[in-house]
């Protein structure tokens, strides 16, 4: 059945702030105007909380910024995740431990932390001294009341172990704080993990990226910092083949119930479920259609048994 959510992603950065005091306070102004769009989440761009005078004080922003997870940063940004009753991803620098981590903080709708998700792949200029910003060891998909959210933070996007390891956990939708913008990397992760991927930058250029790997929207500047959109989360990304004869049928059954999304020269299409009553995978359960993870898991076993055994049985037609 369908699982809308609308999500906002704000393209900011601190003008004129001195302080990490005087940047949350711009945040939190343009999560206040971002409310108006009335979103079940709010992404933020990576380095929002760097006030200029504290990060020359003590050499960047991370070691201006980073405080621990109950600290003030965190504390004022949970204030307006309450206060609007949606989600909040607040890319953070973290104190834990005796490390700094670069992190991604998730608040629920009651300003409650459900996630915190470390950045993997640091940059070398973020593990130097001075800035000792700690590796994270794993990804991290949440449960929210929408559907399934990962979190990757700008220098992760360029590694395609991570990018895999994601595509095991199955995440709806993933965020992407970045400090650049990720260009194709981005539409690659989505196409590559069949989810959803909104990007926060601080300059124009955030964009919601669909399963298939579509540019769904694109921030600019001046006018266009707060982007929104509504995105179905109850889809199935299919490969074509064994499929692609059942579209009719799917067509037939289904009609207006359900939205056909193909992307021919990729070979895939997403199915999305607008039925009260039936989700995407139920619909996929009826006609036996299966998903791309689960076909391509199925290639793999068929690869293997041919080189065990030879050539395999003969199975239904592909198209």
């Amino acid at each position: 059945m369908a699982a809308n959510v609308t999500v906002t992603t704000l393209s900011f950065r601190p003008e004129g702030a001195k302080t990490v005091e005087q940047t949350v306070t711009q945040a939190i102004e343009w999560i206040d105007h971002a409310a108006h769009d009335r979103p079940d989440l709010i992404v933020l761009p990576e380095g929002f909380a760097g006030g200029n005078e504290d990060c020359a004080k003590s050499d960047g922003m991370a070691c201006a910024s980073a405080g621990p997870i109950d600290g003030p940063t965190v504390s004022r940004i949970a204030e307006r995740a309450r206060k609007h009753r949606c989600y909040i991803g607040a890319a953070v620098y973290l104190e834990r431990d005796g490390k700094r981590f670069n992190s991604v903080v998730l608040l629920d709708r009651s300003g409650e932390v459900v996630g915190v998700y470390d950045k993997v792949h640091p940059p070398i200029l973020e593990l130097e001294q001075g800035r000792d910003i700690a590796p994270g060891r794993d990804p991290l998909v949440v449960e929210t009341d929408f559907g399934r959210v990962g979190s990757i933070v700008c220098f992760d996007l360029n590694f395609d172990e991570l990018r895999r390891a994601y595509a095991r956990l199955e995440p709806d939708l993933v965020l992407f704080p970045s400090m650049f913008q990720g260009g194709m990397l981005v539409q690659a992760w989505a196409l590559l993990n069949g989810c959803y991927v909104v990007s926060a930058y601080g300059s124009d250029g955030s964009v919601f990226v669909n399963p298939l790997g579509r540019i769904l929207g694109r921030s600019s500047i001046p006018s266009g910092r707060i982007l929104t959109r509504r995105l179905n989360l109850d889809y199935v990304v299919l490969h074509m083949d064994y499929n692609q004869r059942k579209l009719d049928e799917l067509r037939r059954r289904f009609g207006a119930s359900i939205e056909i999304d193909l992307a021919e020269p990729e070979g895939q299409l997403v199915l999305t479920s607008l039925d009260d009553a039936r989700t995407a995978r139920d619909i996929c359960e009826e006609l036996e259609l299966e998903p791309i993870n689960r076909f391509f898991d199925r290639s793999l076993s068929a690869r293997q048994q041919a080189i065990d055994e030879g050539p395999i049985p003969v199975g239904p037609p592909q198209f």
